[in-house]
């Protein structure tokens, strides 16, 4: 049987803890760890002061039922597999997963550039008919770089916003994701939910993108709808704060799913000791750390690893926690 706990006073909890964050690289590197934001309080205390069956405002206000007409938060296990298993667009333009584009602002493609979009994982919302010059209104959440990023702090306070432009109807193709597996990213809750053919099978402790200012706005897990693209494997990051991730799977240009980190001891061992402790709390540099030990019926990042075929489009959902009234729970096997 599922069974839900309430986790508010855990969230709560976590304002008293520390351990790390993140340093100036895009892999994913950690430094000393403070709780988010104030951003982070109040949406908790509007969560605590929320009725037990408010929901929190889908992203879009368009009438069809997808992911972005779903309420974050959502517990119907029906609806979200639904949403994991429809077409998803996406922007093609001949790109790579590791390449972008930007959304512009005028219906010409002028204009300013309104998000950063990655090709071939990033899914788009599509809300308008191509008009005469061959674009297309889209709604997207904003990707960010080191040639992209808010230029002062009014600009950074809306950097996580929905953001509606245009891009070029020709360069968008429509994705059948697997039919087998969904994933969903709760940054509320800091959990990875595992779906196989329509049913809740597993609960994993996962760690998001932390940032902590302006400068930071590229280390942020970017919230929207996403297809697996790539098994990468495992990666080392030799900077100042050294780890070693295993088994990293790429749904965007700069986001991978990968193992939570651990560090080489000398006899060749591995240490988990500064990484694993802070599954449940946002630590990451953006990349998405997923928890190594196995729940009881047998789910971990390893198991994501061995039965998500290489190069097939997997759906994955990631839910902000910004904004969100919902009671914020966590499925309890």
């Amino acid at each position: 049987m599922r069974k839900f706990t309430r986790i508010l006073s855990a969230m709560l909890a976590l304002l008293c803890l520390s351990g790390t964050a993140l340093s100036d690289t895009f892999t994913d590197v950690d430094a000393p760890f403070e709780f988010e934001s104030a951003q982070s309080v109040e949406t908790v205390q509007a969560a605590v002061a929320a009725p037990l069956d408010a929901q929190s405002a889908p992203y879009s206000s368009i009438g069809d039922f997808s992911y972005w007409t779903m309420a974050p938060g959502e517990t119907d296990d029906a609806k979200i597999w639904e949403a994991m298993t429809q077409p998803i667009t996406v922007y093609d333009g001949g790109l790579d997963g590791t390449d972008h584009a930007y959304v512009m602002e005028n219906p010409d493609g002028t204009g300013k550039k309104v998000a950063q979009i990655h090709g071939q994982s990033q899914g788009l919302h599509v809300i308008g008919e191509t008009n005469e010059h061959g674009y297309v209104q889209v709604e997207v959440f904003s990707n960010y770089d080191r040639s992209y990023m808010p230029a002062d702090e009014e600009e950074f306070a809306h950097a996580y916003e929905l953001r509606t432009g245009y891009v070029k109807a020709k360069n968008l193709k429509t994705v059948t994701p697997q039919q087998d597996i969904g994933l969903l990213l709760d940054k509320l809750t800091q959990r990875l939910y595992i779906f196989c053919d329509g049913e809740r099978v597993a609960e994993l402790k996962i760690s998001t993108g932390k940032v902590e200012g302006v400068d930071e706005a590229l280390f942020e897990t970017i919230t929207g709808e996403f297809i697996t693209i790539s098994h990468t494997g495992t990666f080392k990051d030799n900077s100042k704060y050294p780890m070693i991730c295993n088994d990293a799977i790429r749904i965007n240009g700069g986001i991978l799913l990968h193992e939570v980190p651990h560090k080489e001891r000398a006899d060749g061992s591995s240490d988990y000791s500064a990484y694993e402790p802070l599954l449940g709390q946002k630590a990451s540099h953006g990349c998405v750390r997923i928890q190594r030990q196995k729940t009881d019926n047998g789910y971990n990042h390893r198991w994501l690893w061995n039965n998500l075929k290489r190069g097939a489009p997997y759906r994955v959902l990631i839910w902000d926690d910004k904004n969100r009234i919902d009671s914020p729970t966590v499925w309890v096997e």
